[in-house]
């Protein structure tokens, strides 16, 4: 597998100077303010990329202080223009090998012919913003959604023609469009050979299209139906490109070749929607588009082991926080992205938050783009992200109790926020307080062990509308008693007996290997509570010490493993407190043991109750 090692800029766009960053193979999330560089990276990726299918003149021309559209920074001296450039480090996983290819005015090796890696990169990847994103459905409301021009422009390029001599639909397109030629000043006729055999080329680009717009179709109302769980279904209308057409109103012909017309038929909820760019809101408007990319992607799949990326720029600016899940879920688990390494940029802090708590971070590398000033000169900022574990851990090595015990306190609320919001339903409201939180989370601990005691032993079918427990009321009595030597009792009742008994020395065994580790993280959390993970104990006359501090970090490392994999089985909102109210939790902590003493006539006693 090939990925992204590192990249290094120099004096392109925002980039001022020479910057690195290291992607270390992985998924890359950058949080960036708008004027930060964020969009640069995306445009230096797609610029590299992209030089693989140029020449070298139409390379340089970026790089060139004399050319109008060269890329270099705006600020930098005249001296410094001549030496920008951007550079990747490619590693193969599997071999550990890498390889660096350069971009500039005297180095170019992305588009040689013996090395055609960049190439195949380039024809895999994706790159999707929001500008292009609306351009599937930025149409006025008196024009009905043609899609020609959008596969023209940023499609065509990367559909692979292998049954022509030219290499992809583009430049076949480019040969098709330009019509026939007149021989001695005359066109071909249509009964002539270079006639016929002009026309049998349109033909197969027709018939290239349809196919691929019907593979398209059908891969974007997948993604709708079931990722987006959307009731939509679209389809494309494709009206054939033609050459040599009746002029209007007229006997003779026009010579030209006509593009064809792309248009999206839109069914909503069972009903046709004429135009569904006047009828649907911009989020569903903008899961259809994100649907049909996802799918024309999916199209473009390469199996190679070549470099695959998707490079996606405040992409969710329109979708509403249940949309964002959808389209995070897709780029998370499709099976098809797996192989691609993921390059997310955002200046919404709120998304970049919702990433960080649903992403696996041994996955990605993140970081935070700013901009500052030095001499008048606006210059790029980078930060690698931390999380406030390693920032405490950091701080704690440099002495600084009171701020690293802070960041204690923001991970603890975090890792509980999580465990009670694991949908992300609520990020941008608080939950009243930490103690309430570490409350809540014991509380729910606590009740899924009920509901998994009530579901091993409660009831597992119904008939006539009737719920039938697997153990009668009558045979339950009989557990704790001598049930094998009760002559009243047949094979059939004992044997459930067993599997009872069983089933509650399974259970209990569970139950006490994971509450022993529970009772001991949230009784130490109560321990720490006021002394360390409260602001207002800063600034009390006692010092924290650095065993306290250090005992504290272990700590919120181990409530962060344990619940890890754990999630509240039910919807758990914030507390609504009131502006002007200023009140406690009403229920602060139970008096919880770490004796922990579980006894089996209590347990039938509950299951009883329960049956009864």
């Amino acid at each position: 597998m090939k990925r992204i090692n590192s990249i290094k800029l120099k004096n392109f766009k925002f980039f001022y100077d020479e910057e690195t960053l290291k992607f270390n193979k992985k998924n890359i999330l950058v949080y960036g303010e708008n004027g930060s560089g964020k969009s640069s990276l995306y445009w230096a990726l797609y610029t590299f990329l992209q030089s693989s299918f140029k020449d070298d003149e139409g390379v340089k021309k970026y790089f060139d202080k004399e050319n109008s559209q060269n890329l270099i920074n705006k600020f930098v001296d005249d001296l410094q223009k001549d030496d920008a450039f951007i550079e990747l480090e490619l590693i193969d996983t599997n071999l550990q090998k890498t390889t660096t290819y350069k971009i500039s005015k005297n180095i170019i090796n992305t588009n040689k012919k013996e090395d055609t890696q960049i190439k195949k990169a380039n024809l895999t990847s994706d790159f999707i913003n929001y500008r292009l994103l609306s351009k599937i459905y930025d149409f006025k409301n008196s024009q009905d959604i043609d899609l020609w021009s959008f596969f023209e422009d940023y499609i065509l390029d990367f559909i692979v023609f292998t049954e022509s001599e030219y290499e992809n639909l583009a430049n076949f397109w480019e040969y098709l469009k330009k019509g026939l030629e007149k021989i001695n000043n005359r066109y071909p006729t249509i009964t002539s050979s270079i006639y016929k055999d002009f026309q049998s080329q349109i033909t197969k680009f027709n018939e290239k299209m349809e196919n691929l717009l019907n593979e398209i179709s059908r891969n974007t109302n997948k993604l709708l139906q079931n990722a987006f769980k959307e009731n939509i279904e679209i389809k494309f209308s494709y009206k054939k490109a033609t050459y040599n057409d009746f002029l209007p109103n007229s006997k003779k012909r026009n010579h030209k070749t006509l593009p064809p017309k792309i248009n999206i038929e839109v069914t909503f909820f069972d009903e046709k929607i004429d135009k569904p760019h006047t009828f649907l809101n911009e989020a569903r408007l903008t899961a259809i588009a994100l649907s049909i990319r996802f799918a024309i992607l999916k199209n473009r799949l390469i199996r190679d082991d070549v470099l695959k990326i998707l490079v996606l720029d405040d992409l969710l600016i329109s979708l509403d926080m249940s949309k964002r899940f959808e389209v995070i879920d897709i780029l998370l688990n499709d099976e098809d992205l797996k192989e691609y390494q993921k390059i997310i940029l955002t200046h919404d802090r709120g998304f970049f938050n919702l990433m960080l708590q649903k992403i696996n971070q041994f996955e990605w590398k993140i970081f935070e783009f700013y901009n500052k000033k030095e001499n008048g000169i606006e210059k790029q900022c980078i930060k690698e992200y931390k999380d406030n574990l390693t920032k405490a851990r950091e701080l704690f090595e440099n002495q600084d109790f009171d701020t690293s015990a802070n960041y204690l306190r923001k991970e603890a609320e975090s890792i509980l926020k999580k465990f009670l919001d694991p949908n992300l339903k609520y990020i941008n409201r608080e939950f009243q307080n930490l103690e309430e939180l570490i409350r809540r989370v014991k509380n729910e601990l606590d009740n899924e062990f009920i509901n998994k005691f009530n579901r091993v032993f409660k009831f597992t079918k119904k008939e006539n509308e009737d719920l039938i427990f697997i153990y009668e009321k009558e045979l339950l009595e009989k557990i704790d008693t001598d049930f094998e030597n009760d002559n009243n009792l047949d094979p059939n009742q004992k044997g459930k007996l067993r599997g009872l008994k069983k089933k509650l020395f399974d259970f209990t065994k569970e139950y006490y290997e994971i509450k022993k580790v529970e009772l001991e993280i949230f009784n130490e959390l109560k321990k720490i509570k006021d002394r360390v993970l409260n602001p207002a104990s800063h600034n009390s006359e006692a010092p924290l010490f650095k065993k306290e501090i250090e005992e504290a970090i272990e700590l919120i490392h181990r409530l962060k493993e344990f619940l890890k994999d754990k999630k509240t089985k039910r919807e758990i909102k914030p507390t609504q407190v009131n502006c002007s109210q200023n009140r406690e939790v009403e229920n602060s902590f139970p008096n919880w043991t770490s004796n922990i003493v579980i006894e089996p006539k209590e347990i039938i006693k509950n299951i009883r109750n329960t049956n009864s």
